[in-house]
């Protein structure tokens, strides 16, 4: 199986890429750690997103012409900004949007004109595409942007498999000045925990929950191929795993 991730030299997208590889899969990454994603046996890709749209265009194209067929995209490239709405800088902003939509948009594209179909495609992203945070105005949305372009893709036969991938946060309430209360974001007491969903809604068995205690991106890698045997309309789930908190 050919795999693509992008943002694949550190963090989750790297530890999948060495799993998938060590599964025998060939894995073609970006990001900014070239040296990392090398010791690993994983083959690097030069991939700049910044704030233009047209920079990006032109290196999805050289990105992408230089692939074999991808069976497996991965999506892993983010970009964290904490701070209110005026405090962020226009090339913040605009280096997010293109991280979390406009890069995976440009990516996707160019695949299905190349080769037609793509039998997987992963987002990693965060309850905060879904879970409202105080100082997260940019990232939530973009994440949010992300988790919407995967749902969607759900329903295209063209693609197999979809999974989003999220960082679990747990809200902890603290007492604030005048008896007020704050939410903060902390890291999950429970790194196996994860709920699948289908159409259906339906939840994975205790066995299956249990049976994913080893490592997220080793469960991740065994319901993609679980994930074959779903029933139409075409396979989607969510699984989430724990993280460090946001610095």
């Amino acid at each position: 199986m050919n795999v693509l991730i992008v943002g694949g030299t550190s963090g989750i997208g790297l530890q999948l890429g060495i799993e998938l590889k060590a599964m025998g899969s060939r894995v073609f990454v970006t990001g900014r750690h070239v040296e990392k994603a090398q010791e690993h046996g994983l083959t690097p890709f030069i991939l700049n997103i910044g704030r233009d749209y047209r920079d990006l265009r032109w290196r999805a194209d050289y990105l992408v012409e230089r692939l074999p067929t991808i069976d497996l995209y991965v999506h892993a490239a983010g970009f964290y900004q904490e701070g209110f709405i005026n405090k962020l800088s226009e090339e913040e902003v605009l280096t997010a949007v293109n991280i979390s939509l406009v890069a995976p948009v440009f990516i996707l594209q160019r695949l299905m004109r190349k080769q037609g179909t793509l039998d997987g495609f992963i987002a990693i992203t965060s309850t905060s595409a879904t879970r409202a945070r105080e100082k997260e105005p940019l990232y939530c949305s973009t994440k949010s942007a992300l988790s919407m372009l995967a749902w969607t893709l759900s329903y295209d036969p063209r693609v197999r498999r979809i999974l989003e991938l999220k960082s679990l946060r747990r809200q902890r309430t603290r007492r604030s000045g005048a008896g007020g209360r704050r939410t903060e974001s902390g890291c999950s007491p429970s790194p196996g925990l994860w709920r699948k969903y289908c159409r259906s809604g339906a939840a994975p068995s205790a066995t299956e929950a249990s049976s994913c205690n080893a490592t997220p991106t080793r469960c991740l890698s065994r319901k993609m191929n679980e994930n074959r045997s779903l029933t139409p309309p075409f396979p989607r789930a969510v699984l989430f795993y724990t993280s460090s908190p946001k610095r």
